[in-house]
This record gives C-alpha cells, structure tokens and sequence, in this order.
C-alpha cells in the first residue's frame, strides 16, 4: 500500500512538472533516430497521447476562469503545460506534412507568437522557446540527406523573433496602459482640488512640509467635495420632483469670477444638453450675477442674452434663477454662484416656487459652509495636535542653537507650510542674530549662507515688530516697492517673498516686555494669510500662540545655560572651572587615543603670587588673576581650553599638539605676560610665569598620568629658577620625584 501510495504521488508529481516536457522530448527522440520509420505504430499512439493531454488540460483551463477558482494557484504550470502540449501538436502536424519544408511552419511561428504575447511568465516564455529549439535539432539531426542550415536558421530566427516581439509588445503595451490610467487617476484628483478650491475649501498648504500631512490634507479636501456633491445632488433632487422643470442645474462661480461652471444638473439624461462652461456676464446666468436678485423672465431668447447655457435651443418657455450667496461673519456677503431652473411646458413658475428655489439656494450655500467649517475645525485640531507634539519638544531642549533651529523647524510646519521661516534673536551684547532658518529646497542654500549673519536693528520689518511688541503682517509685501521691502535688512532678505508675518518674543519682566527677537514667516503666495477661508485670522492666531511657546522654550534654555556656565567656569576669570577641566581633559584623552594623535597639556603657575597678596592686596591679586586669564585666553588657539584649575595654577589643553607645538605655545604665553605691567598706589610691578609641559601619548598613557608628568615639569621650572617652559623628561620627572622625597 505504502509503495503504491508513493507510485501514485510520484505519478501525480510529473503530471503537474514533466509530463508535458517529457513528452516533447520523446518526439525530438522519435524523430531524432528516424523511430517513425521503422516502428509506425508510433505516430498514431502519440496522436492519440496528444489529442488526449490537450483536451484534459483545455479543460483544466476552462475551469480556472469560473469565479470560484480565481484565487487557486497554480495556473503557471496549467498554461505552460498546454503550451508544450500545442508545441508538441504542431511539431506532429509539421512532421506529418514535410518536417522542415512544411508548409504549416506557420502554425509554430504564430504558437510562439501567442506564448510570447499572452503568457505572462517569462520563465513559460524561454522554456517554451528552449523545446521548440529542441524539436528543431531533433528534425535535423534526423535528416537522411544533407542538412539545410539557411532554413533551419530561418525557423530559429523567426519563431525567437516572433515570441520576443510579441512579449515586447505586450510588455510595451501594458507600461503604456498603466501610464495612461495613472494620468486618469492624476486628472480625476486634479479636478477634486480645483472643485476644493473653487467651494473654498482650500486650507493651509503642507504639501512640502511633511508627506503624511500633505496627505492628510489632500484626502480631507475630496471628501469634502464629494459630502458637498452628494449634499447638493440631493437639494437639485428635490426641486426636481417639486418643479417638475425642464431642467435644474448649479452654475458655480470660478475663483476669478470670471467663469461659472456647471455642478449639478436634474434630470441627469439633460446634463449633456447643457454648457459645462460659462462667461459670468453672458446670459440669463451673467443677468442674475449682474443683478445679484432672482430672475425671471418668459420666452428668453437662445442667445449670449438668453438661455445662452444650453448647447443648442430648447425651446424654453419660463425661466427662473437664484443667486447664491454666502453670508461672512463680518456682515459681508459674496456671490458664489446661480441656482435655475427651466420649463418648455406652457406653466409659469408661481411665487412658491421662488420661494422653494430660494430656500435650496440658501440650502446649498449652508451645505458648502458647513463643510468649510468641518474641514477648518479639522485642520485646526490637527495644528494643534502638532503645537502641543512641538511644545513638547521644544521644552525638552537646553541650548539657546537647538531651540532656534526647532523653531525654524516647527513654525513651517504649525503655520500650515510656509515657504520660509527664521527665528532672530537678540545677543548679550544687544546685536541681532539670524540664528536658525529653514525653507524650501531651492532656499536652502540662502539658509545655509546666511545663518548667524548679523541683522540690522532698524529698517526693517523685523525691527519694527521688536520696537512695537505686535505682530506685523504684510500681505502685499511683492507688490511693494523695492525700498519698502525690507524684512531683515537691507541686502539680507531671501529672494521671491510675496507675504510676510513676524512675530516679537517678547520677554516679560519687572512689568515691561524685553523683547528677545522675533519669529519670521513667510510665503510666495500673496493670498497664504489673507485667505477668503480665514486662512490669515487662522496662522496669525497660530503664530500668537507659538510666539509664547517660542519665549517659555528660549527662557528655559537661557536658564540653563546659565546654571551650566556656573556649574563650569570660574566666577573670577571666566575660564573653565577645575570640575569641566577634568571633564575636557577626559574626553581629550580619549579621542587621542583612539585616533592615535598626540595631546598636550600645558600647567602654568604665577611666580611669588603670595607676596603679590602681601604686598598690594587682594584686590590687585584678583586683578593680576583675570589678567594672567585674559591674555592665556587671547593668546590660546580656538581648539584649545584654558582653565584656572586653583588659586593661581592654570591649565592648558591643546589638541593634536606635540611637543614642539606646545614648547612654543607655553613660551608665547610666557614672554606675553612677562610683557604685562601693573599700577598699584603710584607702584609699578610685573609677574612671571613658570610653565610645565607633558604630551600624550609620548610620556603618559592616561589622564592621571599626563596631569602628574606635566605638574612634575612644572616644579622643575620652579625650582629651576622660575619663569621659564620645561617639557617633561624622564630623568627630570624622577628628579622631580626626588626633591619631593627630600
């Protein structure tokens, strides 16, 4: 059983991978050794083998387009079994009637053809190709005469040529189909947004901000058209059935108002009678706009001054059109579009149906609003989500730079994509900096040449802002003139802005607001604050609100720094402390050694700074002190830390120096204070400095190792006579050593 079990799996096995392929083979055998001559019984057996393996797996075939077997797998091997099968047919057909001067030949050509058009596997396509190749070898080898190879040559090339074309084409002709439904898709979602922009529900832009929001806006813009069609679709409907009319159709107003356009028509088979495009002054359409009332009029003329809105005459009897207004806040109303309706019938249009046409014009205009008030709120929620993730972040940092830069980050992104933002700031010194500033691609370059550039305190937009304390807006910034458009200075602004918003971060303190700079953002866009959607009165609330977040996060981040530069530089000198010297020459260590590069260390000492003390006080010591500081830090190169360390011993650290460097660094800074004089009550008098060098990794192999090799070298410059440089030695360290122990 187990045996007959196997036999059966292995049967089934080579039906489903090798039964079509063996079969082809066999045929390139019998032919190859001339079989069919000398057993004839053959031909008719593999006829019947054939017919039989071709009619089950048509039939296989057949049952894999019904619905329910769709999905089941496995059809690859279905089709390119058939296709050695048909092979194998058309090689007995050509066998039987000539072999390689058949006149059929033209079977196998278009068999080849249709493998390489249809079946979309390019595995089937070669292996298909690879048998019929087989089959031709096989006929040759089986010639009795002299071999044809032109003719051979004819068939390879045009059976390949044939299946290759055909796969080109079909793989040529599916690219162009995907393009071409793309290019739908594209048109489609283009007319959604001009339909968003023509209701107004355009909103902040965050297209090149971020791609998940530019999504998110995009997806909330067409489904607020398509609620807006169906609202509108429904109230056309209702007049439709309650009229009776000839037609009734929404003519809606392009942004331009130059144009209105057909958005909905009943009866739906009339839609094509009408004109999807219209002038706004021409017609009885043009007329209602014009007269900004309800219009009626009997027998108008199929003219530019008539029912001028079908595409050809109609015969229309009675016509009546409202006007849709949408009512502001402000008190203000604007013209948006025409309701009408028509009848060919002889019966007039009676004041209840004025009425009815003007209660679903102002049905619509609720329908529209509605829906620019959702997507508004929806929007807003969402900047706001964002201002609460930014307030977070913001108030996490701790450097004065990272806060700026979030800034500039955040504001593109809070105030719906502004092309461009920067954030100035107002240093210790009361000079303004551009300290961060980010925008779009073609301005990142201006971002990256201008940063810490030094912005003029007045003259500007910016200034102005700060010496106000308000907000100042400037829509019409392009259209201004050349000397009038000024935001950071003179020479200093980024090219291509149209409108400009900044806000001063104003810091509250003893009752008066100190400004700390301002927040900047702006837009190529005339109308990005000055929407019709409320789009300004939206990014200027916005930008009130992350001015604050903007002043609570620097605020944060000067007090830290502050508490850090305590926690790290002397209160005296303004040098680094002893504590951030072991941590800066921990770190300088480390990188030595792991990038293999030397590292010096200078520790210097005021020569008899006790009688200094004695002799004028501690006042003129603690001058001598921050003086001694001052020019070791003028002196010092910027990749060097000068620390006071104790009392009057300073330390150097000086990266990638070697020995050489450092002996002449020290002696520079031992001739330059040498230099220095003093006034004390009429007294003059001067100092000396006595300095001692160590380099790793030449002499010490760790931290505690290289401060005590350079502090042995400064003890023989003491005892040496004082106000000289002494590198260390080994012999001068155990000398060194010794003295101690004495």
């Amino acid at each position: 059983m187990a045996v007959g079990r196997k036999l059966g799996h292995g049967l089934k096995w080579l039906d489903v991978h090798l039964l079509a392929e063996t079969t082809c083979l066999l045929l390139v055998l019998v032919v190859a050794f001339r079989w069919d001559g000398s057993r004839p019984w053959l031909w008719p057996l593999l006829a019947l083998w054939l017919a039989w393996q071709l009619g089950r797996l048509l039939y296989r075939v057949a049952l894999r387009y019904r619905p329910e077997a769709v999905a089941v797998g496995g059809a690859g091997h279905d089709f390119r079994q058939l296709e050695m099968y048909l092979l194998g047919a058309v090689f007995f057909l050509l066998r039987v009637t000539g072999g390689l001067y058949s006149p059929l030949y033209a079977l196998q050509y278009l068999l080849l053809a249709a493998v390489g058009g249809f079946d979309s596997s390019w595995y089937n396509r070669l292996l298909v190709l690879g048998m019929a190749v087989l089959l031709e070898v096989g006929q040759v080898v089986g010639l009795a005469g002299p071999v044809p190879w032109s003719l051979v040559a004819v068939h390879l090339l045009a059976g390949g040529g044939f299946c290759f074309a055909l796969g080109a084409m079909e793989w040529a002709w599916a690219a162009a189909e995907r393009a071409r439904s793309e290019a739908r898709v594209q048109q489609r979602l283009a007319q959604k947004d001009h339909e968003a922009e023509e209701y107004r529900l355009i909103g902040m832009e965050v297209s090149h901000v971020d791609a998940p929001a530019a999504k998110r806006s995009q997806d909330l813009k067409r489904s607020s058209v398509r609620e807006v069609g169906l609202g509108m679709g429904n109230i056309i409907e209702i007049l439709e059935n309650a009229l009776l009319p000839n037609v009734v159709a929404v003519y809606w107003l392009s942004v331009d108002e130059s144009q209105v356009k057909l958005k909905e028509a009943r009866p739906l088979e009339r839609r094509g009678l009408l004109q999807p495009v219209l002038d706004a002054r021409s017609g009885l359409v043009g007329a209602v706009l014009q007269n900004r009332a309800v219009v009626e009029q009997k027998n108008p003329r199929p003219s530019e001054r008539g029912a001028s809105y079908y595409r050809k005459p109609q015969g229309i009897r009675y016509f009546v059109g409202a006007p849709l207004w949408e009512e502001k806040g402000d008190g203000h109303r604007y013209l948006r579009g025409v309701l009408l309706a028509d009848r060919v019938a002889d019966v007039p249009f009676i004041d209840e149906n004025e009425r009815l046409i003007q209660a679903a014009a102002r049905e619509l205009m609720r329908i529209v609003i509605t829906e620019r008030k959702l997507n508004q709120l929806d929007r807003l929620r969402h900047q706001y989500q964002e201002l609460y993730s930014v307030t977070e972040r913001l108030l996490r940092l701790t450097a004065v730079q990272e806060v700026a830069e979030q800034l500039a980050g955040s504001l593109r992104l809070v105030t719906g994509g502004a092309d461009f933002a920067a954030v100035v700031l107002a240093e210790e010194t009361g000079e303004l900096v551009l300290k961060a500033a980010e925008g779009a691609e073609d301005l990142a370059d201006w971002c990256q040449r201008h940063l810490a550039a030094e912005v003029p305190p007045a003259g500007s937009l910016c200034a102005l802002a700060m010496q106000n304390g308000l907000i100042m807006s400037d829509h019409a910034f392009a259209r201004r003139g050349r000397g009038q458009r000024v935001v950071l200075g003179e020479g200093l602004d980024p090219p291509g802005l149209a409108a400009v918003q900044v806000a001063p971060l104003l810091h509250p303190s003893q009752g008066e607001s100190r400004p700390l700079g301002v927040l900047l953002v702006a837009s190529r866009r005339d109308s990005f604050f000055s929407g019709r959607d409320g789009q300004g009165a939206d990014v200027k609330r916005t930008l009130e609100v992350f001015s604050n977040v903007a002043v609570l996060a620097l605020l944060n981040a000067l007090q830290y720094e502050k508490l850090e530069r305590m926690a790290t530089t002397d209160a005296l000198t303004g040098l680094y402390n002893r504590r951030r010297f072991f941590e800066m020459l921990e770190n300088a260590v480390a990188d030595g050694l792991r990038y293999e590069r030397p590292l010096g260390l200078i520790m210097c000492d005021i020569d008899h700074f006790k009688s200094i003390n004695d002799t004028y006080g501690h006042p003129m010591g603690d001058e001598v002190l921050r003086r001694v500081a001052r020019v070791l830090n003028d002196v010092a190169r910027t990749t060097d830390r000068v620390c006071r360390i104790g009392g009057e011993e300073f330390a150097i650290i000086l990266p990638q120096t070697d020995y050489q460097g450092a002996e002449q660094l020290a002696e520079r800074f031992r001739q330059e204070i040498a230099r220095q004089e003093f006034r004390h009550q009429g007294r003059d008098f001067s100092i000396t400095l006595s300095l001692g060098i160590c380099v790793l990794p030449e002499h010490a192999r760790h931290k505690e190792e290289l401060i005590q090799r350079a502090d042995q070298a400064l003890y023989q410059a003491k005892e040496g006579g004082r106000n000289r440089v002494v590198p260390f030695r080994p012999s001068s360290g155990k000398q060194a050593l010794a003295g101690e122990h004495k």
